[in-house]
């Protein structure tokens, strides 16, 4: 399963969750951007960053021109600029791979900056490191998920109708042992397993282990916390293009693009902010076409078939709602005007 956090629109959340079903136990957690950089500084835009900070929303959409950065430290698995936690990341090492960027973009010659950014970016492009983490992820949870099943089974299954039909306490710690041994297999291979995949995140690997042993249902998704945060750091679209999954990928891929060449208007940002926001989206506006053509997508288009009845003459071009007559712009996409259905089909033809 593909799980989506928050800070997408619905149809992408049901999107990208569809795109391939992986076996079942296997669940991998897809984040939206929240932040825009470029060779200019650094912009914070996504909302739920914010509420995840126990912050107000207002707060999005603050930005930082590398020449205001002081400072870029990493504490537990936050990142601080200038002494102010800006970022939680779910792994410390994703944390402190941004933390080093931000460092080194500080520090760098003008002409260099750039550079440092597009080789940031193209890191979470990568369809082969995307690739290797899938399928690293479906074979270490085939192991963990059984055994989940079988101490699912023992806990809630059998424990109980020996329980009711026998009783006693000799019966009862016979039981606990029984379960006990799966759960300890279990944790085993989680430590193992999150060692090799996340060789920094050392106390996040022992408390779960604690909390596994001695809570032993949170054993039996053991595999769950294993990959859940496996594709942090990729870009949801190369996340994708990298399951294969020929049909959904596209939808997921073409609602994207429509969103990055038609994006909304934003009236509160600030001048450096917008500047910050315009080099990334364009950055990503040229990129992700050829990296989707370079992957068997070559059909791929901003736009798609809209649906409409016989009336219906213009269209948004970023959430593709009919409409019977021209008005400024999209009532659901500010700033996105409207275009006929005839260049829509021109389009595409």
């Amino acid at each position: 399963m593909i799980r989506c956090t928050g800070g997408w629109p619905a149809s992408h959340r049901s999107a990208l969750a569809t795109l391939w079903p992986l076996p079942m136990g296997v669940s991998l957690q897809v984040n939206p951007p929240s932040f825009s950089l470029s060779p200019i500084g650094l912009t914070l835009w996504n909302q739920a960053v914010w509420t995840n900070l126990g912050r107000s929303a207002d707060q999005c959409g603050r930005s930082w021109r590398w020449e205001q950065v002081q400072s870029a430290e990493v504490r537990d698995s936050a990142v601080h600029l200038n002494g102010e936690e800006i970022l939680r990341f779910p792994l410390r090492q994703s944390a402190a791979a941004f933390a080093e960027l931000i460092e080194s973009a500080r520090v760098a010659p003008k002409a260099e900056r750039e550079q440092l950014v597009i080789r940031f970016l193209d890191a979470s492009l990568d369809l082969v490191a995307i690739s290797e983490r899938i399928d690293a992820a479906i074979y270490e949870a085939n192991a963990l998920r059984w055994l989940g099943a079988l101490q699912l089974a023992l806990m809630f299954l059998v424990a109980p109708v020996v329980l009711s039909n026998l009783g006693g306490s000799k019966v009862l710690s016979a039981l606990a042992l029984t379960i006990l041994i799966p759960v300890l297999f279990s944790v085993s291979l989680f430590v193992r397993n999150h060692r090799r995949t996340f060789p920094e995140e050392r106390w996040a690997r022992v408390e779960t282990a604690f909390i596994m042993c001695v809570s032993w249902p949170m054993a039996s998704r053991a595999a769950t916390i294993l990959n859940r945060h496996r594709l942090q750091g990729f870009h949801p679209v190369a996340i994708a293009l990298a399951l294969k999954d020929a049909k959904n990928s596209r939808e997921f891929v073409a609602r994207t693009l429509r969103d990055l060449a038609h994006p909304l208007r934003e009236e509160e940002l600030s001048a450096d902010a917008l500047e910050i926001t315009d080099w990334y989206l364009e950055w990503y506006r040229r990129r992700l076409p050829v990296l989707a053509a370079q992957h068997g997508f070559r059909e791929l288009s901003p736009t798609a078939a809209v649906p409409r009845s016989s009336d219906d003459e213009f269209y948004c071009p970023r959430c593709l709602a009919a409409y019977t007559r021209r008005i400024t712009e999209c009532a659901d996409c500010p700033g996105v005007e409207l275009q006929t259905l005839q260049s829509h089909q021109s389009e595409g033809a």
